[in-house]
Order: structure tokens, then sequence, then C-alpha cells
């Protein structure tokens, strides 16, 4: 899409439209409790053993005797929240200091 055929055609208010309908049934879909397929212990769900060595669960709330870990859609478990006191804030009354809320690494598992 890098090229101006493809630059136009994303400034195309029709195709933005199309695109934003796409996106905003994908949205409903991850609110949904269709979404939770994912949260399973196959080698590709996110209760796998791969996945849970990346995870951490031990510093959020979960109910771990859930079949869906007590998560109600994939957007529930996605914005899921830690546990009191596990990443205290270091200066909460600096504003000069910046608090990164996003778990996020560059590292992939192979599943298989």
């Amino acid at each position: 899409m890098g090229v101006p055929a493809g630059f136009a055609a994303f400034r195309n208010e029709k195709v933005n439209s199309i695109f934003k309908k796409i996106l905003d049934e994908y949205g409903s879909f991850l609110d949904s409790p269709a979404s939770l397929s994912v949260l399973n212990d196959s080698p590709i769900g996110w209760k796998s053993k791969a996945a849970m060595e990346k995870l951490n669960m031990d510093q959020y709330q979960y109910d771990p005797n859930d079949k869906h870990w007590g998560f109600k859609s994939w957007n529930d478990f996605f914005t899921r929240k830690l546990k009191p006191g596990v990443r205290p804030i270091a200066e909460p009354n600096n504003n000069k200091v910046i608090v990164s809320a996003c778990d996020s690494m560059s590292t992939v598992f192979n599943a298989t």
C-alpha cells in the first residue's frame, strides 16, 4: 500500500467507512463471551504452558479455577487488573516521572 494508489485508497471515504464497519464488528466480538475461545490450554491458547511462562498471571487478579479465569471477554482479559501493590508507582507525586502502563515485548514464542 506504500504507493500513490495505496495512499489514495486510504484517503477514500468509502474505503474508510468499510474499514470502520469491519473494525467496529471486530471490536464487538472482542467484547463478547465468544472471544473467550482463545483462553484455552491448547498449544496455541493463552493458557498453554508457553503462554503461561510469559504472562506472569500471579501478578493479576483472576480466578485460576474458572474455565476462562473469570474474564467475560478477550478485552476483559486483555485489560486485566493487577493485584494491589504488585507494581507500586515509584514517585506518584512527581509530574516529571513517566509511568508506562503497557506490558509489551517483541519476543515471539513458538507453541509447536
